[in-house]
């Protein structure tokens, strides 16, 4: 019997979860001047990671990612002090998930340090298959 699925899904011979800790300073929405919204930069940090996929040489299809959970803050009218972002990656092979692995890290540095963080992200892998 066939594998479920459509025939031309691509074989996932390696993955990890990743936890993303984006940190920020909080404030209220009164004076957002004074704050570093992490919310802001998990957004950018999502759209990063989707976009740079595609430049992983040798990829082509054969990386998935997902960012599967965002929560920050609690009330709509305070900008909150971290952001955290849940991230699945798999990967037809170890080599190509630990190049997937390398490039979170350099996409959540990057926009970390673009959004005026007041500390460096936190990146822990809370899990891996091979």
């Amino acid at each position: 019997a066939a594998p479920p699925g459509p025939p031309d899904a691509p074989m996932t011979a390696a993955g990890a979860v990743l936890d993303v800790v984006l940190h920020g300073r909080g404030g209220h929405v009164a004076t957002p001047h004074l704050a570093v919204n992490p919310v802001v930069t998990a957004a950018a940090v999502v759209t990063r990671l989707q976009d740079s996929l595609t430049r992983l040489p040798a990829a082509d299809g054969q990386v998935t990612l997902t960012v599967g959970t965002l929560r920050a803050g609690t009330a709509a009218n305070v900008i909150p002090d971290r952001a955290e972002l849940g991230v699945a990656v798999r990967a037809a092979s170890d080599t190509l998930l630990d190049e997937a692995l390398a490039e979170v890290r350099r996409a959540v540095r990057a926009e970390s340090a673009v959004g005026g963080a007041p500390r460096e992200p936190e990146v822990t892998v809370g899990s891996r298959s091979a």
